[in-house]
Formats: structure tokens, C-alpha cells, sequence
């Protein structure tokens, strides 16, 4: 008897402890799908992760050649501005440069004008004051008045090349200030652009 209550407290203990082995298997298969759901999930997660870098690097390759592409872009509207800031300082140069050249000729061709003019009122003073003496004979008359009519000849082509100097040197000057208009249009045009 005392063996079969062994067997039996053994067999029961033994069941008790298969169920609990049971359990204990259920529970960690239980647990095992649960960590291969994890797994697959962080799997799923690490794919996703792997493909945003992965555009996330095609994306900056991208914005790096952009970026580049701009500052080429930007070193080479330096460029032009500085060209273009040169030749206006240039031509601002030139036009002050014809400005004061006209100006000097101006100056030049109103002194001889003023010396033919002081000439030839000399002159007709002079001849006023001769005709006025009668020692003064008929034929010198005469040379003086033909000296005075070229005199006063020279003095109208003398005007005239002056007026056409002032043609010439304003349209000169015209031609310079519209260069630089265009140059300084130039310039703002490749700064706002």
C-alpha cells in the first residue's frame, strides 16, 4: 500500500509538475510569438529606417550639387558685375575724361575768339581813326576794309567752328552718358537677377 500511495502522490506530483511544465511552455511560446512579432516589426521598422536614410542621402547628394550649382552660378554673376562695375568706372572715366577735354577746347576756341574779336575792334578803331585823318590816303583804306572783311570772315568761320565743336563734343558727351545708362542698367539687371 505504502508504495502505491507513493506512486500515486508521484504520479500526481508528476502530472502536477507536466502540467506546470505545460504551462510554463505555453507561456513562453506565447511570449516567443510575441518577441517574433517584435522582431518582425522592429525588422519592418529597420527597412523603413534604412529607406528614408537611403533617400534622405539621395536627397542631400542633390541639394549639394544644387548648392553648387548656385554658388557657381552666383561666383559667375560676380564676375560679370565686377566686369561690368569696371567698365562703368571706365566709362564714367572716359566721359569725364571728353568732358574736360571739350571743356579745355571750349576754353581754347573762346580765347581766340575773343582775340579775333579784340583784333578786329582794334582794327575798325583803327581804321575808324584813320578815316577820320585825312592824310590817310584812299587805296590803304580800301586794304584795311578788305583786311577787316577777311578778319571778319575768319571771326564767322571761327564761330562756326566752335558751334561745331560744341555739336561734336555734345553729342559726344550725349554718346558717354548713354553708355553708362546702359552699363548701370546692365549692373542692376544682374544684381536683381
Amino acid at each position: 500500500m505504502t508504495s502505491a500511495r507513493i506512486n500515486l502522490d508521484g504520479g500526481t506530483a508528476f502530472r502536477d509538475r507536466v502540467a506546470e511544465l505545460e504551462a510554463e511552455n505555453q507561456r513562453l511560446n506565447i511570449l516567443i510569438s510575441g518577441l517574433q512579432g517584435e522582431e518582425l516589426e522592429h525588422g519592418r521598422r529597420t527597412n523603413s529606417m534604412r529607406e528614408d536614410r537611403d533617400q534622405a542621402l539621395v536627397r542631400v547628394a542633390e541639394l549639394e550639387a544644387s548648392v553648387k550649382s548656385v554658388e557657381r552660378n552666383l561666383h559667375g554673376r560676380d564676375l560679370k558685375i565686377e566686369v561690368l562695375e569696371r567698365s562703368l568706372s571706365n566709362t564714367s572715366a572716359d566721359i569725364d575724361k571728353a568732358r574736360a577735354e571739350g571743356e579745355t577746347r571750349v576754353r581754347d576756341l573762346q580765347s581766340l575768339l575773343d582775340d579775333k574779336e579784340a583784333l578786329l575792334s582794334s582794327l575798325k578803331e583803327s581804321l575808324a581813326l584813320k578815316e577820320g585823318a585825312e592824310t590817310e590816303t584812299h587805296t590803304h583804306i580800301i586794304a584795311k576794309d578788305a583786311e577787316i572783311s577777311l578778319l571778319e570772315a575768319r571771326v564767322k568761320k571761327a564761330y562756326a567752328e566752335l558751334e561745331d565743336e560744341r555739336r561734336e563734343l555734345g553729342s559726344q558727351v550725349d554718346a558717354l552718358r548713354h553708355a553708362g545708362q546702359v552699363c548701370l542698367c546692365s549692373v542692376a539687371y544682374l544684381t536683381t537677377y
